[in-house]
């Protein structure tokens, strides 16, 4: 798992936590069964790009909270204004 991965499971983590929300209410509101919810905050599946979305709804962030500041960084640099 990468340095990036690694970040994004750990602001989905912190938030889930400040908000004193559990993984099986989190499941519950993302419709999703509390075990497929676990391996992915566990780094065993893949976070596909909609779950992603939900989580970010569900735990009201913004996708690119989710980003890294080296990868937020590298896409500045890319696209020469912030996303």
């Amino acid at each position: 798992m990468n340095e990036n991965y690694k970040f994004m499971l750990t602001v989905i983590e912190t938030k889930r936590k400040l908000l004193g929300m559990s993984k099986a209410e989190l499941a519950r509101r993302m419709d999703m069964d509390s075990v497929t919810l676990g391996t992915m905050l566990r780094g065993q599946r893949i976070i596909y790009a909609d779950e992603a979305l939900r989580l970010c709804v569900h735990l009201d962030i913004s996708p690119t909270d989710l980003m890294s500041p080296e990868l937020r960084n590298h896409y500045y640099s890319l696209w020469g204004n912030e996303i």
